[in-house]
């Protein structure tokens, strides 16, 4: 059949033929597990979807598709009425016509030359040996379907027939008018399809233009048929109304597939339905429904018997075929030449209704916004304009984020591909592995989506290719004979963090050693500097292979290389750990999006650059007085010493000009240094630029072609002044410098640490200053924001110091105000940070900003405390008050203290509970103490998990909740809770965890043990809130 060139049709075609087939794999995959366990319904889902395909390819003459989907639906047919169980072998047999069908979808302008002799074989090979010995013929059979008058309209596979009517179905054979009954109701012959397909099973369509003829012919009363032969349980006087076709244009077939005209049946019917009223003879209907049938429509004479032709069968019995009539219409056949067609690609994106909505909505708010500003042009107004900017601002914020919103995705859309990835590539490797799929909602940008398909199909072929040993060595090893490969996602700093993790044989240091040394990619002397984690790395060095044989599957060398490649460009990095006998897991971390981007801009001389927010980790400011002390060198290495770790550091200014060591002697410095600490993937290491400009979302720019070749940056932008700016390349400044991390070689002084952290909590603290030698420090758990003001926006009122803030008030209190400390130096900008109290945010204004650290809760609560200081502790060897943001609001704020301790009051009949609370830091343990007995609870403690395990035991019917600790030595929080949640009178136990081991890992691995919330501590308020909660309504499984 000509091949239909409708480009609205056809376009509509390929979407909805995409959309049928997308996620097909995955269902043909999961019919593969549930073997002889069959779900129907999704073998149903499975069929509908090839069905519909092939019936929108029949009407547009894309016969190869049509051909292909009808052997698989044959196929599936069988399987959904239980005649054929789906083994491994047939599966396959139908995901390699799958993966042909997408073909040629794809491809469909060339589909009617491509070559599926080779899936049609196996298809139809499978169908006939599933079938009974006297039914295999039919799969190769067509039947021809003639009219009541003999006239040929089309053959018919036998075997669709017969399962169609063994399924009690009837067959009809339409005729449409593509003028009268399509195309001036506003249709197209897919939507009749569609029609029929949700009634009833399609069989075959035609356009059947050779029946037009001559325009003289037709005298004006031109007729296009559209024949549509179809199966339904419909009876004969239902079947015209399902399809809005009258009765005079519908055939049916009897068991015997002889053809009758539909009106003549209904005729009859109705005519012997009056003639049963008016005798009283009685008779069985079906007897005289039989002898009117052939006076309606007589018999046609016998066809000729099937064998007189290979592929084709007469259905019933038919007068001899009427000569069609001559036609002029062109065909894409026959001496014209092909013309090409063209190729839809698909640019569509799904997009939720919501987002339209929300789209909608800002668009209105922008309108009014532009009325706004117009008018205030007019004006004259400063404060109108500036609260005008401010709208604007807010709506063009708000619209970037909807927008945004709009291009993200699922990454199921990449994992759910792999199942069959793993499935294939372990029957060829004669490998057990189970593909372990999580966080597939995770969303990102579309373009990241679409480019991480490459290096994530690299990572999973190597996992099952290298890391998974096969069953005999898995069982030798004591392993399970099934390998688990597991890829998963999840949100964390703003970035997404992919992992593919196996339980395979690891990576082993001695071997990548071995191969390094025998291809020259390094030499023995480097590799004894090397750390075991440094060496598993020069696996993505081009050309470095572990594979000891070329296979289709590895041994190129090429691979790993093109992954840290790829992921370089969409600004991701990726590590590896690996153990021998294991597993190995490799870590991915990824933008969220690569079109707008926060980024910081820093200045060198008098050149700008952008450096994404994304790799930076914070920002260090060494006064000139300090610098010889901080920063060394160390084997030639430039470091500085931050928080007891050695940080490599590189001069931006000398990496742009591409001279020495990317450093510059910093002694003669009579200027504070500032250093940008970021991130490259394995390590952290130091930028140190002039200075530091502002944030700023860019828009990123590809680079000019003469730029390529520089690794230091990775784009262009411009900024908001229209000035350029070169946008910097984190990991590829780190590999143009050769930078790796520093080695400690204090092995004893880390160890002792090591012990130390393992007895000890570590806290993060904000240090600040008020321009003397005091120093303060706050949890930082406990800061809400930090704002820079001006000095002037600051103002007194009634005895209290307030900021106008976000379209309100903001109370701001200082140390000075309740602690006996000296006064604050004014400074032009000063900072205020911002907490919460009583529900509401108050701020402390302060005069520097010094550092975040970590260290060891070694707090002294006796020296130093008093009002508005809770304790103090040695911090970067300077005496450190630790402020108390909740007693410097309640002495600063009496009025509210009083409000909050009314509430106490009116809910104070319930709290007779008791708590017991596992900290082993004494400091914390009795904060927490202190402000829960304040609150009205009964307190149990204990210093680690097995006291606090003792302390449960004997007490298991007095205690009402539990607050643990994290980190805690002898038994931690996360082995505490496992033992609690195993004895069954404590599963209804409320547990929460206070800890300061912040990060969405660490909150998943203690939500999965069954801690119900993961609290800050020292967040006197949210603690309280949630006790009370929890108190009240009890878990919520």
């Amino acid at each position: 059949m000509a091949m239909i060139e409708d480009d609205e049709i056809i376009r509509v075609f390929i979407e909805e033929s995409t959309e049928h087939l997308d996620g097909i794999e995955s269902d043909f995959l999961e019919i593969e597990k549930d073997g002889a366990n069959m779900n129907v319904d999704l073998i149903n889902k499975v069929f509908r979807a090839i069905h519909s395909v092939k019936g929108g390819a029949g009407f547009l003459g894309l016969d190869k598709i049509k051909e292909l989907a009808h052997e698989m639906e044959n196929l599936l047919n069988l399987m959904r009425n239980g005649e054929l169980v789906p083994t491994p072998e047939i599966i396959s047999i139908l995901l390699s016509g799958n993966d042909k069908l997408n073909e040629l979808i794809t491809h469909y302008a060339d589909s009617n030359e491509m070559d599926i002799a080779e899936e049609v074989v196996m298809l139809k090979g499978a169908t006939t040996a599933a079938l009974p010995e006297d039914e295999k013929d039919s799969v190769e059979i067509e039947e021809k379907i003639c009219l009541p008058n003999g006239y040929h309209v089309f053959c018919a596979n036998k075997l669709e027939l017969d399962q169609a009517q063994k399924a009690g179905r009837i067959l009809y054979l339409a005729e449409f008018d593509l003028l009268r009954d399509i195309e001036r109701k506003n249709k197209s012959p897919l939507d009749i399809i569609k029609e029929i397909q949700q009634a009833g099973q399609l069989v075959e369509s035609k356009v059947d233009i050779a029946a037009v003829g001559t325009l003289d012919e037709q005298n004006n009363n031109m007729r296009i048929p559209f024949y549509v032969l179809f199966a339904t349980v419909l009876e004969q006087d239902l079947v015209g109304k399902l399809i809005n076709l009258d009765d005079s244009h519908i055939y049916y077939f009897n068991k015997e597939r002889n053809i009758f005209p539909l009106s003549a049946a209904n005729d009859a019917a109705e005519e012997l339905a009056g003639n049963l009223n008016e005798s009283e003879e009685s008779s069985a209907p079906g007897t005289n429904i039989k002898q009117e049938k052939p006076e309606a429509a007589p018999p046609p004479p016998p066809a000729p018997e099937n064998k007189e032709e290979k592929n084709a069968a007469p259905a019933g019995k038919t007068a001899p075929a009427t000569p069609p009539k001559s036609t002029t219409a062109k065909t894409a056949t026959g001496g014209a030449a092909k013309e090409s067609h063209p190729t839809f690609v698909n640019e569509t994106l799904r997009v939720n209704l919501k987002d339209l909505d929300t789209l909608m909505t800002l668009a209105g708010e922008l309108v009014l916004t532009r009325n706004q500003l117009l008018q205030t042009r007019n004006q004259n107004d400063a404060k109108e304009l500036e609260n005008a900017i401010q709208r604007v601002d807010l709506i063009t914020s708000e619209l970037q984020e909807a927008i945004m919103a709009t291009r993200m995705q699922p990454i199921g859309i990449v994992f759910n591909k792999f199942q069959r990835v793993v499935r294939d590539l372990s029957k060829k490797l004669n490998k057990k592995t189970e593909l372990v799929i999580e966080g597939e909602g995770v969303e990102m940008d579309k373009t990241i989506i679409e480019a991480i398909g490459d290096p994530l199909t690299h990572l999973i072929r190597n996992s099952v290719d290298h890391g998974i040993e096969d069953v005999e060595t898995r069982a030798a090893k004591g392993k399970s004979p099934t390998a688990i490969l597991r890829l998963s996602a999840l949100h964390e700093a703003g970035q997404v963090v992919i992992k593919v993790e196996d339980d395979g044989a690891g990576i082993d240091p001695e071997r990548i050693k071995a191969k390094a040394l025998e291809n020259g990619f390094i030499s023995a002397a480097e590799l004894e500097e090397m750390s075991d984690n440094e060496i598993i790395k020069l696996i993505f060095r081009p050309g470095f292979s572990m594979a000891r044989e070329v296979t289709d599957i590895s041994g190129r060398g090429v691979g790993m290389d093109v992954v840290f490649s790829n992921l370089s460009k969409l600004g991701g990095t990726i590590d590896i750990q690996s153990k021998v006998d294991v597993g190995t897991t490799i870590s991915i971390k990824l933008p969220l999006t690569l079109a707008i981007i926060p980024s910081l801009i820093v200045r060198v001389d008098e050149d700008r650059f952008a450096l994404p927010q994304v790799n930076l980790v914070e920002l260090v400011r060494v006064s000139a007085g300090q610098a010889a002390n901080r920063i060394e060198k160390i084997d030639n290495a430039v470091v500085m010493r931050l928080r007891g770790a050695l940080l490599p550091l590189i001069d931006l200014r000398q990496v742009l000009q591409g001279q020495g060591s990317g450093f510059t002697d910093l002694e003669e410095k009579n200027e504070a240094t500032n250093i940008v600490v970021v991130n490259a993937g394995s390590f952290n290491y130091g930028i140190i630029v002039d200075d530091l400009l502002d944030s700023e979302e860019i828009v990123v720019k590809p680079l000019g072609l003469h730029l390529h070749h520089l690794e230091t940056y990775a784009g262009a932008t411009i900024l908001g002044d229209g000035r350029a700016a070169l946008i910097l390349d984190i990991v590829g400044i780190s590999k143009a410098m050769k930078l790796k991390p520093v080695k400690q070689k204090q092995e004893e002084e880390e160890k002792q640490l090591e012990n130390l952290l393992g007895q000890k909590d570590s806290q993060s603290m904000l240090l600040l200053s008020n321009g003397h030698d005091e120093q303060f420090a706050i949890p930082l758990g406990l800061v809400s924001r930090i704002e820079k003001i001006r000095k002037e926006d600051l103002t007194e009122t009634s005895g209290r110091r307030a900021l106008k803030y976000r379209g309100g008030t903001l109370i701001v209190l200082a140390i000075e105000d309740v602690a006996p400390v000296k006064p604050r130096v004014e400074t032009n900008s000063p900072y205020v940070v911002v907490f919460k109290y009583g529900g509401k945010e108050v701020g402390v204004v302060v005069s520097h900003i010094i550092d975040v650290v970590d260290f060891l809760t070694d707090i002294d609560e006796d020296t130093f405390r008093q009002p508005g200081i809770v304790g103090s502790s040695i911090i970067m060897d300077r005496i450190t008050l630790l402020i108390d943001l909740y007693g410097l609001a309640a002495a600063a704020m009496p009025e509210r203290l009083v409000e909050l301790e009314e509430e106490v009051q009116r809910s104070s009949s319930h709290k007779k509970n008791t708590i017991l609370i596992v900290e082993d830091s004494k400091f914390f343990l009795n904060q927490i103490k202190g402000f829960t007995e304040d609150a009205g609870y009964n307190v149990v403690t204990a210093l680690d998990g097995v006291e606090g395990l003792e302390r449960l035991e004997a007490m298991e019917k007095e205690i009402d909740l539990i607050l643990t600790d994290i980190e805690m030595p002898n038994l931690d929080g996360i082995g505490f809770t496992r033992e609690v949640r195993a004895k069954r009178e404590f599963q209804d136990m409320p547990i929460l965890a206070l800890t300061s081991v912040a990060g969405e890992e660490a909150e998943k691995a203690a939500l999965e043990v069954g801690i119900d919330e993961y609290l800050i501590k020292l967040d006197r308020e949210k603690v309280l809130s949630n006790i009370e909660n929890y108190l009240q309504n009890g878990r919520q499984n």
